[in-house]
Order: structure tokens, then C-alpha cells, then sequence
């Protein structure tokens, strides 16, 4: 009998040193955590992808057919303006925008006064090669992020 109670015993002891252990484990993970940065930790920002405060999530710019190569800091840019390489407005529904670097497909609309706007272009780090084409014509311009 005194060998089945000290079994016993000990058994006890062990599970009160666990149950312990796990315990303290467990109250100091909450305790030295600020929850709500645990859940800023996971959160999902727009398009899945985190922004430093000081960075411009878009921006817009403006074509010109004197220039091909612009700066953005932004991680999406849409283009507007003008058509260039006589590339026609009244052909919008032929023309191909994609940027080469990322493959992405990106649609274009008709606005007022003969100009022209595309959808959000996603912008990698570094060049992104651009190329508006319509038919037999086309035109590339050069985004730096």
C-alpha cells in the first residue's frame, strides 16, 4: 500500500510541476506581448502588401510624348494623357499596355478631350519597361520606383 501511495504522490508532483511550467510559460507570453501589435503582425495591408508610412501607395502620371522616362516612388502609378507614336485614341479598345517586367496586363479608358487613363499598374523596384501598343505601333516609356 505505502508503494502505491508514494507512486501516487509522485505522479501528482509531476503533473503540478508541468501544469506549473505550462502556466508561467503561457502568462509570460501574454504579459511581455502587446496583443494589438500581434494582430498588426498578421493584419493584411491593401493588395498584400505592407507600406512604409512615408511611401506613396499610388500615383499618377502625366504622358507627354517628350518624355519616356519617369521617376515614382509609388508602388502602383496609372497613367494619363495623351497618346504618343501615333498611336490613336479612337483605336482604345486595340491598345495592349503591359509592363513588360511583370507581365501584367493593364486596361486603358477613354477620357475628355482626346486623353487617355489606364488602370493601377503594380511597379517593381527599379525599371519597370512599359509598352502601350496598338496593331503594328508601339510605344514604351520607363517608370524607375
Amino acid at each position: 500500500m505505502n508503494l502505491r501511495k508514494a507512486f501516487h504522490k509522485v505522479y501528482f508532483m509531476s503533473v503540478l510541476v508541468i501544469a506549473v511550467l505550462i502556466g508561467t510559460t503561457s502568462v509570460s507570453s501574454l504579459v511581455n506581448h502587446d496583443p494589438v501589435e500581434k494582430i498588426k503582425e498578421f493584419a493584411r495591408a491593401p493588395a498584400s502588401i505592407s507600406i512604409a508610412e512615408n511611401q506613396k501607395f499610388t500615383d499618377v502620371i502625366e504622358m507627354n510624348c517628350g518624355q519616356n522616362v519617369f521617376k515614382s516612388g509609388a508602388l502602383q502609378i496609372r497613367l494619363k494623357g495623351v497618346l504618343c507614336n501615333g498611336l490613336a485614341l479612337n483605336d482604345l479598345k486595340e491598345t495592349i499596355v503591359k509592363n513588360n517586367d511583370t507581365g501584367d496586363s493593364i486596361s486603358v479608358f477613354k477620357m475628355d478631350h482626346n486623353q487617355f487613363t489606364t488602370d493601377f499598374i503594380h511597379l517593381e523596384k527599379g525599371e519597370n519597361h512599359i509598352s502601350l501598343t496598338q496593331a503594328n505601333k508601339s510605344y514604351e516609356i520607363v517608370v524607375v520606383r
